[in-house]
């Protein structure tokens, strides 16, 4: 897969089981997971992504129209975690969200499965009478506007760890904080967020890469604005 063909990825997108597929195989391969990442392969990649993110918003992707309860064994809020986009702020629309958490998450997860292999996908989250794949509760944009994407009630696939995710609320601002923090409205955003709705002292606040988890996020800097969050 070294170039896009939309009428390819038109058609294999019609068939609720494209996560079995060899292209999408490939795509994880190449553009998710590449040994030695260039400027073509990046660039394949958001054409990928972005493809999914309209077609996404235009339902044209197949998907499941039911599936499993996860969200029932959902429990007591007592984590959250912090994470960083860790790609440029700029391409983070909703829309992109989605498909970026679609792909790399759902998609792999029912690929990777056996009890899910072979079932169309499902999240069973919705907004308005659209499916979504949002894994976080908050997104932060650069701008410091904070959108909440999905429920407390909701389990978000975002940790990478099952047990997790089922405790714990994820924040995640748009940017790279590896070598600079977030801005100072974005600060404010998760500041006013934690202070609202997750004051309990007995919650804590964790990074990606605290759970433990084969990650840098939310970046090397987090140290220096851990404590800030809850201000």
């Amino acid at each position: 897969m070294q170039d896009f063909d939309a009428a390819v990825w038109d058609a294999l997108v019609q068939d609720s089981l494209w996560y079995m597929s060899d292209l999408y195989k490939d795509y994880l391969n190449l553009i998710e997971n590449p040994e030695s990442p260039t400027e073509q392969t990046h660039a394949l990649k958001l054409t990928v992504r972005r493809y999914f993110a309209e077609q996404l918003r235009h339902g044209k992707v197949a998907l499941g129209q039911t599936g499993q309860d996860f969200d029932a064994e959902r429990q007591a809020i007592d984590t959250v975690v912090i994470h960083h986009t860790a790609g440029s702020a700029s391409n983070y629309t909703l829309d992109y969200l989605n498909a970026v958490q679609l792909l790399r998450i759902y998609a792999a997860s029912y690929r990777d499965t056996p009890e899910r292999r072979g079932r169309p996908i499902w999240s069973g989250h919705f907004r308005g009478d659209q499916q979504v794949f949002w894994g976080y509760h908050w997104f932060i944009f650069e701008d410091g506007r904070a959108e909440r994407i999905l429920p407390d009630d909701a389990i978000g696939w975002h940790s990478g760890n099952w047990d997790m995710n089922t405790r714990s609320i994820g924040i995640c601002l748009a940017g790279n904080f590896m070598q600079q923090p977030p801005n100072a409205k974005m600060l404010e955003a998760a500041q006013l967020i934690i202070r609202e709705h997750y004051a309990d002292p007995s919650i804590r606040i964790i990074g990606h890469r605290e759970v433990p988890r084969d990650t840098t996020c939310p970046g090397d800097t987090f140290s220096a604005w851990r404590a800030a969050l809850r201000s």
